[in-house]
Formats: C-alpha cells, sequence, structure tokens
C-alpha cells in the first residue's frame, strides 16, 4: 500500500504561505491561519480570492477578530502587499 501525504493546505494556500516565507505578515511568527480580510459572509462568491488571504499567527489571528473587520480591514489589506515578511514582490 502506498502512503499518501497528509496535506494541512491547498496548493493555492502553500502559495500564499509561501509568499511570506511560511510567517505572519503582521508580526513575523509562525503561520497557523490564513485569515480571510473580509469575511465568507461578507464576500460569499470571492472570499477565497489571493488578495483576501493573509497568512497570520495566533496572537494576530486572534487580534483580527477581536477588532473586528471593520477595524482590523485596513491594516491586514496594507500587510497583504507591503508587509516586511513578504517575499514575492
Amino acid at each position: 500500500m502506498s502512503e499518501q501525504k497528509m496535506r494541512l493546505w491547498s496548493p493555492e494556500e502553500e502559495s500564499i504561505i509561501n509568499e511570506f516565507g511560511g510567517r505572519c505578515a503582521r508580526d513575523g511568527k509562525i503561520v497557523v491561519v490564513l485569515h480571510e480580510i473580509t469575511p465568507k459572509s461578507r464576500r460569499p462568491k470571492t472570499w477565497q480570492d489571493r488578495m483576501n488571504r493573509i497568512p497570520l499567527c495566533v496572537d494576530c489571528h486572534l487580534w483580527a477578530h477581536s477588532h473586528g473587520t471593520k477595524r482590523s480591514r485596513q491594516e491586514l489589506t496594507e500587510l497583504r502587499t507591503h508587509s516586511k515578511y513578504r517575499i514575492t514582490k
């Protein structure tokens, strides 16, 4: 029987994570989640668009949810393209 590789992330998700070197876009810690900048409930057809997803660590993911979409969206949108941890320009 051949062993199947267990994947935590889809190839597209891995690509986004690799774009930031496996680091949180906000503070550079290890990524644990791809956060939707604008949630699926507000963007049901396009929530998985690459530019709507940003890698975050546990602390920053909790920060994003505790501040709510309206307050966190601006910073996360800016970080999506200008984070110092983004290695793909």
